[in-house]
């Protein structure tokens, strides 16, 4: 499971990512707008649920 997660974080797509969202924080704690980090994140889980959906499904009927 260790070797997975750091393999994950080595990705350079996922640096951007990270970084990504560690600006956000930033931005909504700056601004004292604890909303604003909690739509995006709820926003970015809810697209990578879909994305995952729909690349499964792909995987799975046309394979």
């Amino acid at each position: 499971m260790m070797v997975k997660l750091i393999n994950w974080i080595k990705n350079p797509r996922n640096i951007v990512f990270i970084i990504l969202m560690i600006v956000i924080a930033i931005y909504g704690i700056i601004n004292n707008n604890l909303e604003i980090i909690i739509k995006v994140y709820i926003g970015m889980f809810l697209f990578g649920l879909l994305v995952g959906g729909i690349i499964y499904l792909v995987n799975k009927l046309f394979k």
